[in-house]
């Protein structure tokens, strides 16, 4: 056996040096296979399952990543129990409790929007439903699907995933739905006060359609960064773009009334009036939107410091380092986000538990002022009264106007005019003095209480019982498909291979100046093989030449006129026409089959517009 190899016949065998991944020397144990179990429901990768394996079997060789991939195939596939991913899914949600809630294509049986709630989270929503805060992520699983995250916040300041759905596009009905389910978890006739939201504009006309009342609040940090890239764009130049958006913009977000707001908004129209497009984009964009994320405004809704959707994007990056892939199936999605929500609500009922055993130390300048808020009222919410407090003295006292007060009016905490007047007048801060918000330190399970659908639902089942066996049928079949979703015929959607979201990186070099130069563009308007198209001299020659790329005939060149009047009265093309549309308007119009002069003829703008109608490219 010292040899390398021996001959036998025309055989040659040879002896093998190198013994990791050899299926003689390397084989699972049931030990080990138990231990990759449990690796495996920790979600640890497979590079340092077998890293593991070397510091606690070092006598053995290390198993090569392709058997660790097998054993968690086979150990998923034991799992199932011949389920696909979206039923495994739906089977874990309800062996977890969760309130869950799918739909499917009657056609195809293919999932198309999934709902989930985790049992706990219910009840910290019905305890602090003042604020949430809504965003979408993308890149999370191989279907394509959107993630839609719903945030709460606690009187600690810590954050809660109240629930999160799966859906497949952006629409203005898919956000109802989701936000429905969001509505169903809270009690009758209560509402949240701040909704949190960045310009998504289907979530944007959802939200009338399900909360009547609330103040909605665009995320600052997404309106600064959407100016900033539209302002880069157009003048080819970041420090332009940044210039504006951390500057004059900021100004105008950031004035204390709206006089001064609409002062500050004069000066950067006279600043960039060089600059009408940008001009028109942030006056038809954000400022007729001033309401939802201006200071003068917001300054004025009670937040508790929520004004942007931070609070979702830490949820999106922590999820997303959970997932560790964006190739996952639905079921993998679940379980990690599991693993991830059972964490979040370990840190805040520690968190909780602090703020109720904390005492916050004052020193004997403060007195006895805050004596009755410790354990009582979050001690957070304590700490801000006294940075408020230190504020208020270092401005001086004397001087009211110099307080700028708005943490009564954003946190109902006591601003700095009012903490001096208990310092004054020698008082005690007490609790109901505060909002409810802060000083509710504790969330019940409240499952055992009779719930308020019970008396209606023996009702319910009283008439049921009494009908005729087809609505019996009928009623039995829809509680079968709500209360066992598993069971189901559900098909998993179309794995998709392009995805929205940040484009990956990629090694491929930017292309130089002469490569783009030479690149080709397919024409649009050639015809018998020819590379050019000769349409009649008659004045509407360019209208005839889009009515032969469009439909193949150049005769139909009123219509192309009628369709691009039409298209023109939307807003966009004041810019597109610097201003100048309604001279475009009449310049296009022509209803009759005669030759037409040189004001009616088509002008180069026409080419972007056509290009926007069309859906095409336009190169000059």
């Amino acid at each position: 056996m010292g040899c390398s190899s021996e001959v036998r016949g025309s055989q040659s065998q040879v002896c093998w040096k190198v013994l990791e991944g050899h299926r003689c020397r390397v084989k699972f144990t049931e030990e080990q296979k138990e231990l990759i179990k449990q690796y495996q429901q920790s979600h640890m990768k497979p590079g340092m399952v077998r890293h593991a394996f070397t510091l606690r079997y070092p006598d053995q060789s290390p198993p090569i990543l392709k058997q660790i991939y097998n054993e968690n195939a086979r150990l998923s596939t034991m799992d199932r129990d011949g389920r696909n991913s979206v039923q495994y899914m739906l089977h874990l949600a309800k062996e977890a409790n969760y309130l869950s809630e799918s739909i499917k294509n009657p056609l195809t049986k293919k999932l198309t929007h999934a709902w989930f709630t985790h049992p706990e989270a219910v009840q910290m929503f019905k305890a602090w439903p003042n604020v949430i805060l809504i965003d979408s992520t993308y890149k999370t699983n191989k279907y394509g699907l959107i993630l839609v995250q719903c945030v709460g916040v606690t009187p600690v300041g810590k954050s809660f995933l109240i629930g999160y759905a799966l859906i497949e596009n952006e629409g203005t009905e898919g956000y109802k739905w989701v936000l429905r389910r969001l509505e169903s978890l809270l009690e009758p006739g209560v509402r949240p006060t701040v909704i949190v939201t960045d310009h998504e504009r289907g979530l944007i006309a959802a939200l009338p359609a399900v909360f009547r009342t609330f103040r909605h609040i665009l995320c600052l940090f997404h309106v600064y960064t959407a100016i900033k890239a539209r302002a880069t764009n157009m003048e080819r130049n970041g420090n332009f773009g940044k210039a504006l958006a951390h500057g004059a913009w900021k100004k105008v977000v950031e004035a204390k009334t709206f006089d001064e707001c609409t002062m500050e908004w004069n000066e950067l129209r006279k600043k960039y009036c060089g600059h009408p497009a940008l001009i028109s984009y942030l006056e038809l964009t954000w400022w007729h939107k001033i309401h939802m994320f201006g200071k003068c405004f917001t300054n004025l809704v009670l937040h508790f410091g929520n004004t942007t959707t931070s609070r979702v994007e830490s949820a999106h990056a922590q999820l997303k380092r959970w997932l560790g892939s964006a190739e996952l199936t639905l079921d993998s999605i679940w379980k990690r986000d599991n693993v991830m929500i059972h964490g979040q609500h370990i840190e805040i009922r520690k968190t909780l538990e602090d703020s109720i055993s904390k005492t916050v130390v004052t020193n004997m300048y403060y007195g006895n002022v805050f004596s009755m808020l410790s354990g009582r009222v979050s001690a957070t919410a304590i700490e801000a009264m006294l940075v408020e407090y230190n504020r208020g003295t270092d401005l001086g006292y004397y001087l009211e106007e110099n307080y700028g007060c708005t943490l009564w009016t954003t946190h109902k905490l006591l601003c700095a005019c009012r903490l001096h007047t208990v310092f004054h007048e020698g008082k005690r801060i007490h609790p109901d003095d505060l909002h409810v918000f802060l000083s509710r330190l504790a969330y019940t399970d409240s499952s055992h209480r009779r719930s308020r659908h019970n008396d209606v639902m023996e009702d319910l089942f009283d008439k049921v019982r009494a009908s005729h066996h087809s609505v019996q049928r009928d009623v039995i079949e829809s509680l079968f498909t709500k209360l066992f979703p598993e069971d189901e015929v559900v098909e998993e959607p179309e794995i998709i291979d392009t995805r929205r979201g940040h484009p990956r990186k990629s090694n491929t070099r930017n292309k130089s100046a002469f490569e783009h130069s030479r690149r080709s563009y397919p024409s649009t308007t050639t015809s018998n093989g020819g590379g050019a198209f000769d349409p009649e001299g008659d004045g509407h020659c360019g209208f005839r030449v889009m009515s032969h790329a469009k439909t193949g005939n150049q005769r139909n060149y009123l219509e192309i006129r009628q369709q691009l009047l039409v298209d023109l009265k939307e807003v966009i093309y004041v810019t597109v026409y610097y201003g100048e549309r309604n001279s475009a308007c009449r310049r296009i119009k022509w209803a009759h089959h005669k030759p037409c002069r040189k004001p009616n003829w088509m002008e180069a703008l026409d080419l972007h517009a056509f290009a926007t109608l069309f859906n095409g490219q336009y190169v000059s």
